[in-house]
């Protein structure tokens, strides 16, 4: 947690971008921390968005929030079957054995914004459907893409899925932000070309 804090130290006037469940942790359950975040972000005209998982209304979501000079929250719409939910209940076991089970957030929800310029925000493989990135960018939005590529192990699951924003960014001609906790971070242009 220091990490993400002198982070939030030493850039000023950025756009933070911190992976998929950066903080592994309900954002309500660690409100005192986030509130750190926000204080720092703020302090240093920084807008952070945070990857985390999030408990609302009797729901788990696997989300992200903007803090600093940025606002809204975004939960991960298309999950992931057999690791993120589970299709069939298989007799309550899912929920005695205490596996993943999260819920889908809104197919179209309200764009999130780093310094008043819109954010279309999508966790992981949710880039690969192209309608739903269409239907959340409602107009001008810079897209990002966060996700924790761990899980991928040696598979070229990486390397596909910057693939996979690379078209996203030439079929709706915006910059693509990727930001991955162990895959391939980079900023797309809008021709597909890596800036870096």
């Amino acid at each position: 947690q220091t990490y993400y804090e002198n982070m939030a130290k030493k850039y000023k006037d950025s756009l933070i971008i911190l992976s998929e469940n950066a903080i592994p942790a309900y954002r309500q359950y660690q409100s005192d921390y986030f509130d750190d975040l926000e204080k720092l972000a703020n302090e240093n005209n920084n807008a952070m968005l945070v990857g985390s998982l999030s408990n609302a209304d009797d729901k788990v979501l696997n989300s992200s929030i903007i803090l600093g000079k940025g606002r809204g929250t975004y939960n991960k719409h298309h999950l992931v079957p057999f690791g993120e939910y589970f299709p069939i209940k298989f007799f309550g076991y899912v929920d005695s054995a205490g596996l993943s089970n999260f819920d889908a957030g809104d197919k179209i929800q309200p764009i999130m914004s780093a310094f008043g310029s819109p954010l279309a925000n999508f966790i992981c493989y949710e880039v690969g459907y192209p309608e739903q990135v269409r239907d959340q960018l409602q107009g001008e939005s810079i897209i990002s893409v966060i996700s924790d590529d761990s899980w991928f192990g040696d598979s070229i699951a990486r390397d596909q899925q910057l693939q996979i924003s690379q078209v996203r960014a030439i079929e709706n001609d915006r910059y693509v932000l990727t930001t991955t906790s162990n895959g391939v971070t980079s900023v797309i242009k809008p021709n597909g070309e890596i800036e870096k």
